[in-house]
């Protein structure tokens, strides 16, 4: 997602969780709670090209927590970097 503020892209991440249309929007009318700007920048950020666009998914299981990147199919060049962490109680 890139240069976005943190909260832009929090807000953005979880609703692209939120497969029902009406549902998507309640989510993102109280995330948003009026700030214009900030509904503006997550509304832009949700519509941005498909083919460009990365999506991650935080998972639970256990002990075990997992953040699964999707990156699209047919974005041009892709470049990706990973980093690891083990975070231990």
């Amino acid at each position: 997602m890139g240069a976005q503020a943190p909260l832009e892209e929090a807000i953005c991440l979880a609703a692209l969780e939120v497969q029902d249309p009406a549902r998507q929007q309640a989510f993102l009318e109280r995330a948003c709670a009026g700030d214009q700007r900030l509904s503006i920048a997550v509304e832009e950020m949700l519509s941005a090209d498909p083919k460009t666009t990365v999506a991650g998914k935080i998972t639970t299981e256990g002990d075990q927590t997992t953040f699964t990147l999707t990156l699209p199919a047919q974005a041009p060049d892709p470049v990706a970097t990973v980093v690891c962490l083990e975070v231990k109680p």
